[in-house]
């Protein structure tokens, strides 16, 4: 992401809130299906740059 975002709180701020609401949907879909696919896809996106 660009280094705009962080230097700026409020905007960290806003990708923090957004990025741990997708982590919870991945998570809650995994448990819903049983399937281990969207956490491998969680697990893609925490390590990307």
């Amino acid at each position: 992401q660009g280094s705009g975002l962080w230097h700026d709180q409020n905007k960290f701020m806003k990708y923090a809130q957004a990025f741990l609401l997708l982590c919870k949907v991945y998570a809650e879909i995994s448990s819903a299906t049983g399937s281990r696919q969207n956490y491998c896809q969680l697990r893609c996106i925490l390590k990307a740059p």
